[in-house]
């Protein structure tokens, strides 16, 4: 079951944090990862979770809905996203979050992974602008928007692609990016 190790998350992470990882295989022995970090330069006690930075402008507090896959992914992002004082939804896989979508809850945002068995982001898109075809999109990838291949019709919509790992800053980014793309819309509910 899964879609892959993370290998290509991992390494960001590792990479944005100057560290690097080494991966050692050997036919019939197994595989060691090896991840170096630096050390940090901040004592124990001085240690604790950064902040999220301020937004530039106060932006209205947005009903979201996260769909991911990955719990620990999922869990982070949404967590990250009610620091921003947004109300989240969460869903595992696209079928979940058709179903959230057709409640009597109106969402201001949907951020979908691009890779989830069963039901892509891709597959999801195209079921929710079926019946929602005003909503904002936020594509989420470890992969490059070239290696996702993004079709015509995604291009065309000037959808948002947001890389994992990203930081709130980024995330901050491609909300005000996508959001304001729709603000003539006055409803995001089904059509």
């Amino acid at each position: 079951k899964g879609t892959g190790l993370g290998l290509s998350v991992a390494r960001g992470i590792i990479e944005q944090h100057g560290g690097r990882i080494e991966c050692h295989s050997q036919l019939n022995v197994g595989t060691d990862f090896d991840l170096f970090l630096p050390v940090s330069q901040v004592s124990g006690e001085e240690q604790s979770l950064l902040p999220v930075p301020p937004a530039e402008t106060e932006s209205a507090t947005l009903r979201v809905l996260l769909v991911d896959d990955d719990d620990l992914v999922r869990e982070s992002s949404a967590a990250l996203l009610r620091k921003m004082s947004h109300r989240v939804v969460t869903s595992s896989n696209g079928m979940q979050a058709l179903v959230e979508l057709a409640s009597n809850q109106p969402f201001d945002l949907v951020i979908l992974d691009v890779v989830m068995p069963e039901m892509s982001g891709f597959e999801t898109f195209k079921e929710i602008r079926l019946a929602w075809e005003n909503i904002p999109i936020i594509f989420c990838s470890a992969f490059s928007p070239d290696e996702c291949q993004f079709d015509e019709q995604l291009i065309d919509e000037a959808i948002v692609v947001l890389s994992k790992p990203f930081t709130a800053e980024e995330m901050r980014d491609a909300i005000a990016k996508a959001v304001p793309y729709h603000a003539n819309a006055e409803s995001f509910s089904n059509k």
